[in-house]
C-alpha cells in the first residue's frame, strides 16, 4: 500500500511541475494584453480621423495632405504591431487573430489607393474650383467692356454663374445649362484678342463638370471602405480569445490547485501509514482497551436496567400478593376454626373472599405474563370471527357492578358491526383495564362514557372519565411497565393496566390514542383493524425484559390499573 502511494504522489510531483510549467508559459500577459487591446483602439479612432481629414480635404477646409499622410502612416504602424499576437492565446486563436490583422491590412491597403487617386483628382479639381471664377470674371469684365461684346459677356456670366452653383450643389439641371454656356461660348465667333482667356475659362470649366462627380464617388468610396468593420471584428474576435484564454487560465490554476491538494493528501497519507505501522502494536492495544471499556460500560448500563426492572416488579408483587395472601389465610383459618358453627350463608362470604383474592393475583399475573410475551415478540393476534356488540353489551353488564353510586356509566354501543374478526383474548385486555381503570381514577365518581361503533373496516371503541387525568411529565412513560402516574397518591394499583393495553393494540395492529387533562379526566381512543382474518406476526422482542421475565400464555383476562 505504501509503495503505491509513494508512486502515486511521485507521480503527482511530475503532473505538477509539468502543470506549472505549462501555465507559466501560458499565463496571461497583462502588458502585452493592454497594448493589442489600446492599439485596436487607436487604429478604430484613426480609421474615423482618416475619413475625417478626406472629408475636409474634399470640401477645401485643409489645402494639404499631411495629415492624411501622417493618418495612413500611423495605421500602418499599428497593423505592423498588431501581427505580433499575444502568446497567452491558443494556436487557433492566434491565427484567427493574425487573418484578421491581414484582412484588416488589405482593406486598408486598398483604401490607400482610392486615396491616392482621390488627392490627385482632387487636386485637379480644386485647382479648377480656385482658378475659374477669378478666369472667368476678368473674360467677363473685359467682355463688357466693349459694347459689340456684351451678348458673349452675358453667356460668360451665365457659365460663371451655373458652375459656381454646379460646385456648390450639384444637379442634372445645373449640369445641363453649364453644358449650353459652354456649347454656346464655342459657337460664338472667338473675338480677335480674347482666345487664350476663353480656352482658360472652357478649360477649368470642363474640369469642373467633368470631375465634380468623380471625386465624389472617390470621396463616398473612401469614407465606406470595410475598414471599420474589420477593426470591430478584430476587436470582438479578440475580446472572445482572451475571454477563452482567461477560463483557461483559470481552469489551469484551479487544476494546479486540486493536483497540489491531492498530492499533498497523497504524501499525509504516506506520512500517515508510516506513523500508523510504527503505533499499530499501540493501537490495537489501546482498541482493545477501548473495546473492553465500552463492553464492560453497555453491561453496567444493562445489568443497572435489569436490576431497577427487577426491584420494582418485586416490590410490586412483593405489595400486591401480599393483602390477598393474607386475606385468603385469614379466612382459611377462620374456616378451619369456626367453619363447623357458622351459617352456610357466612361461609359463603369468606369463600367468595378467598376466591375475589384469588383472581386478583390471576389477574396480576395474567398482565405479567401478557407483557412479557410482548417484550419477547411472542404475543400475536389470531382473529376470528365475533360479535363485537354483544361482546360490547356484556363488557358493559360486567362494569356496572363495579361501580359506586357516585358514578354515572353512559354507553353507546353501535347495534350491528357487521363481519367482524377480532383476537377476543386482546380486546379483552384493552377494554377491561381501560374501564377499570376509568372507574379506579374516578375516586370522586363522574360520568364514565363508554362508546363503540364500526368506522369503515376498523372497530372505535372511546372509554372517557372525569377523573384525576394525567399529568404531562407522565406521558413520555405512560405505557411504560410498573410506571405510575405522580397524581395518583393513595389509590392501590400496579403499573401494568396501560402497558398491557398498548402491547395489546400494537399486537392486534390498531392505533392508541389519549387525550388527558390534569383533574379533568381522560379519554382513551383505540382503533383495532376488524377485516383481517390472517393471524398477524408477533412484534420485534424486547430482549431485556424477555430475560427479566419468562412468560407463559394467559388464560384470562387481566383487570390491572396505570
Amino acid at each position: 500500500m505504501r509503495r503505491l502511494l509513494r508512486f502515486l504522489w511521485v507521480l503527482g510531483a511530475f503532473a505538477l511541475v509539468a502543470l506549472g510549467f505549462l501555465n507559466w508559459r501560458k499565463q496571461i500577459d497583462a502588458v502585452a494584453h493592454d497594448r493589442f487591446t489600446h492599439d485596436i483602439r487607436e487604429m478604430e479612432t484613426l480609421d474615423a480621423r482618416l475619413n475625417g481629414e478626406v472629408m475636409q480635404s474634399r470640401q477645401s477646409l485643409v489645402t494639404h495632405y499631411d495629415d492624411i499622410v501622417g493618418t495612413l502612416g500611423a495605421l500602418e504602424a499599428l497593423h505592423k504591431r498588431l501581427r505580433d499576437v499575444p502568446k497567452f492565446l491558443g494556436p487557433a486563436d492566434r491565427t484567427e487573430i493574425g487573418e484578421l490583422v491581414e484582412a484588416s491590412s488589405k482593406a486598408l491597403a486598398e483604401k490607400e489607393i482610392s486615396i491616392e487617386t482621390f488627392k490627385s483628382e482632387n487636386a485637379i479639381l480644386r485647382n479648377s474650383v480656385r482658378f475659374f471664377p477669378v478666369g472667368a470674371l476678368e473674360l467677363r469684365d473685359k467682355l463688357e467692356a466693349r459694347e459689340d461684346l456684351e451678348e458673349y459677356a452675358h453667356c460668360v456670366n451665365e457659365l460663371l454663374c451655373n458652375i459656381l452653383r454646379f460646385n456648390t450643389q450639384p444637379s442634372n439641371t445645373l449640369r445641363t445649362r453649364a453644358m449650353q454656356n459652354l456649347d454656346a461660348l464655342k459657337d460664338h465667333t472667338t473675338p480677335p484678342g480674347f482666345a487664350d482667356d476663353i480656352a482658360v475659362v472652357v478649360t477649368h470649366a470642363t474640369t469642373v463638370l467633368d470631375i465634380r462627380d468623380s471625386v465624389d464617388v472617390l470621396t463616398n468610396d473612401i469614407v465606406n471602405r470595410p475598414t471599420r468593420e474589420k477593426i470591430d471584428a478584430l476587436d470582438a474576435s479578440y475580446a472572445r480569445t482572451f475571454q477563452t484564454a482567461v477560463r483557461a487560465s483559470d481552469q489551469r490554476r484551479l487544476g494546479l490547485f486540486l493536483l497540489a491538494f491531492v498530492v499533498m493528501g497523497l504524501v499525509s497519507a504516506d506520512i500517515i501509514l508510516a506513523l500508523r505501522r510504527t503505533a499499530k502494536s499501540e493501537r490495537e492495544a489501546s482498541e482493545k482497551l477501548a473495546a473492553a471499556n465500552v463492553a464492560l460500560l453497555r453491561e453496567k448500563e444493562r445489568e443497572k436496567e435489569l436490576s431497577d426492572l427487577k426491584s420494582r416488579f418485586v416490590s410490586m408483587t412483593s405489595h400486591e400478593f401480599r393483602t390477598p395472601l393474607s386475606v385468603i389465610l385469614s379466612s382459611a383459618e377462620l374456616i378451619e376454626a369456626y367453619g363447623e358453627r357458622w351459617s352456610p350463608a357466612k361461609k359463603s362470604d369468606h369463600f367468595s373472599r378467598i376466591k375475589g383474592a384469588v383472581r386478583g393475583m390471576a389477574d396480576l399475573l395474567d398482565g405479567v405474563l401478557v407483557i412479557g410475551k410482548a417484550d419477547m415478540g411472542r404475543l400475536a393476534s389470531n382473529p376470528a370471527p365475533l360479535d363485537v356488540a354483544r361482546y360490547c353489551r356484556e363488557l358493559v353488564d360486567t362494569t356496572q357492578p363495579t361501580m359506586t353510586e357516585a358514578h354515572t356509566f353512559d354507553w353507546d354501543i353501535q347495534p350491528d358491526f357487521g363481519e367482524a374478526w377480532v383476537d377476543e383474548k386482546l380486546l379483552n385486555h384493552i377494554l377491561t383495564n381501560l374501564l377499570s381503570n376509568a372507574v379506579k381514577y374516578s375516586p370522586k365518581g363522574g360520568v364514565v362514557r363508554f362508546d363503540a361503533w364500526r368506522e369503515n373496516d376498523e372497530a372505535v371503541f372511546e372509554v372517557e372519565d372525569q377523573g384525576i387525568g394525567i399529568v404531562d411529565s407522565d406521558l413520555e412513560r405512560l405505557y411504560e411497565s410498573f410506571h405510575r402516574g405522580s397524581n395518583v397518591g393513595h389509590i392501590p394499583g400496579t403499573g401494568l393496566g396501560l402497558a398491557v393495553v398498548k402491547r395489546s393494540v400494537d399486537a392486534h395492529g390498531g392505533t392508541l390514542e389519549v387525550k388527558t387533562a390534569e383533574g379533568k379526566g381522560t379519554k382513551f381512543v383505540v382503533r383495532l383493524p376488524i377485516d383481517k382474518r390472517v393471524p398477524s406476526s408477533p412484534l420485534p422482542p424486547s430482549p431485556d425484559f424477555a430475560e427479566a421475565h419468562p412468560t407463559d400464555d394467559p388464560e384470562a383476562p387481566p383487570r390491572n390499573d396505570r
